[in-house]
């Protein structure tokens, strides 16, 4: 079950996966696998999150993941935590976003990875030039910390995205 919802979630095929997931959570959860149910919670948010006009409250499930995270105390797990809820404000309550992007970012500073650094310096950087916030000196200035990690591997696709992003913004206060 849990291989068919990640195949759904690649497919776009969201209520099938959705259905998948809770399945192999219960399977999980009967043989006590604490750490995949959380995994599969803060998917079933990410994905909840990605549906448009959703009717499913992910609360409960990134309640369950923040409960997990409080008792694991592992600050890769609540960076994850807090990424995810900064996106669930993001379109409603951005500065409450940013709040949440800059607590995952202190707890990602406590791990070596930088991949996620980066996820959290674009979640920032979008965040700050979001319509409500509009601080395009402050979302360059996260695009720029973002480049600057990736610059040490060249092989990174997501160096591209952010330049993508880094462009968009410094053009748009151009032709402003």
């Amino acid at each position: 079950n849990y291989l068919l919802a990640i195949i759904n979630v690649q497919e776009n095929k969201d209520d099938l996966a959705f259905n998948h997931y809770i399945e192999s959570k219960k399977l999980f959860k009967s043989i006590d696998s604490v750490d995949k149910v959380a995994k599969i919670n803060i998917e079933i948010v990410s994905l909840l999150l990605a549906i448009n006009r959703n009717k499913v409250d992910y609360k409960k499930f990134l309640k369950e993941y923040n409960d997990y995270a409080e008792q694991k105390k592992d600050p890769k797990i609540l960076t994850e935590f807090y990424i995810q809820i900064g996106k669930s404000f993001y379109d409603t309550i951005p500065k409450m976003a940013l709040e949440y992007f800059k607590k995952a970012e202190k707890e990602n500073l406590k791990t070596d990875d930088e991949i996620t650094h980066v996820r959290i310096l674009q979640n920032i950087g979008a965040t700050f030039s979001h319509d409500r916030i509009n601080k395009i000196d402050s979302a360059l200035y996260s695009y720029q910390k973002a480049l600057k990690i990736l610059g040490k591997n060249q092989k990174n696709s997501n160096q591209q995205k952010i330049t993508g992003f880094f462009f968009n913004i410094y053009s748009s206060t151009l032709l402003a």
